[in-house]
């Protein structure tokens, strides 16, 4: 089968066109011969198509990331401190420039710390209750109606 001239390998192409490809042979070979027209209307309803399409799959990406290895350590990985803790890096820390380099690092370093804090009870006990100090105060300001 010819590849439309329309289409470029790694291109972006709409659930549109993949239908009407399927359905429409005839509109292939016009598009083919005469270049793919869209009415304006159907470019503005294509653009926040797009937009909404982009936001979903930023969410989803975001939502994939559930990684926060200390507080999964101390809490476990689907408590509700550690959700607190992750709600806080994503709301807060990764929109500015300075958290996404603390997130960055943490990262880096909160896989080795993870091990410490499993071997030393005593230091497990410490980032637990630093950590508490930390969930309560963002959970405070939370219910409090008080964006961080």
């Amino acid at each position: 089968m010819k590849q439309s001239k329309n289409f470029k390998p790694g291109q972006h192409i709409t659930v549109t066109d993949v239908a009407q490809m399927g359905i429409c042979e005839q509109q292939l070979l016009l598009d083919e011969e005469y270049g793919k027209q869209r009415s304006k209307a159907l470019r503005i309803l294509a653009l926040e198509g797009d937009r909404v399409h982009s936001h979903y799959e930023r969410a989803l990406v975001k939502a994939k990331d559930k990684r926060c290895f200390i507080a999964s350590a101390i809490f476990g990985p689907y408590a509700p401190e550690t959700e607190i803790l992750r709600d806080f890096r994503d709301r807060y820390l990764k929109i500015h420039w300075w958290g996404r380099i603390a997130v960055a690092l943490y990262y880096r370093i909160s896989p080795r710390l993870v091990i410490l804090v499993r071997r030393y009870a005593a230091l497990h006990r410490i980032t637990r209750i630093c950590l508490l100090a930390v969930v309560e105060t963002l959970a405070a300001q939370k219910n409090g109606g008080r964006d961080v």
